[in-house]
C-alpha cells in the first residue's frame, strides 16, 4: 500500500506549483525528491531512476565490451611474445653449443 494516497500526491502537487518543491516539501514533510519522482510521473516521464540505470547499463556494457576486446588482443600478444621467446632460447641454445665447440 502507497505511503501517500492520491489525494495527498494532488495537494502536494498543487502547492508545488503555487511555493516551489522545497517549501512544500517542508510543510508538508514529504522528501523533495519524492516530490520530483510525482511531478515526473504526473507528466508522464519515465522515473529518473530507471532512466538512470538503463544509462548505468548501457555504459557497463559498453566497458565490458572494451575490456574484452582489450582482453584479447593481450591474449594475442602474450602468445607471440611466448613464441618469440621460445625460438629465442633455442637460438640461444644453438649458439651456446656453436660457442663450447669452438673453445674445445
Amino acid at each position: 500500500m502507497p505511503k501517500y494516497d492520491q489525494e495527498t500526491r494532488a495537494r502536494a502537487m498543487a502547492m508545488m506549483t503555487d511555493k516551489g518543491a522545497k517549501a512544500t516539501s517542508e510543510e508538508m514533510h514529504i522528501n523533495v525528491m519524492t516530490l520530483y519522482k510525482w511531478r515526473r510521473e504526473s507528466e508522464g516521464k519515465a522515473p529518473k531512476a530507471k532512466t538512470a540505470l538503463q544509462g548505468v547499463d548501457a555504459l557497463l556494457n559498453e566497458d565490458l565490451a572494451a575490456r574484452d576486446r582489450r582482453i584479447a588482443e593481450l591474449e594475442a600478444e602474450n602468445t607471440r611474445l611466448n613464441e618469440t621467446v621460445k625460438s629465442l632460447e633455442e637460438r640461444n641454445s644453438r649458439f651456446r653449443a656453436i660457442v663450447e665447440a669452438l673453445i674445445r
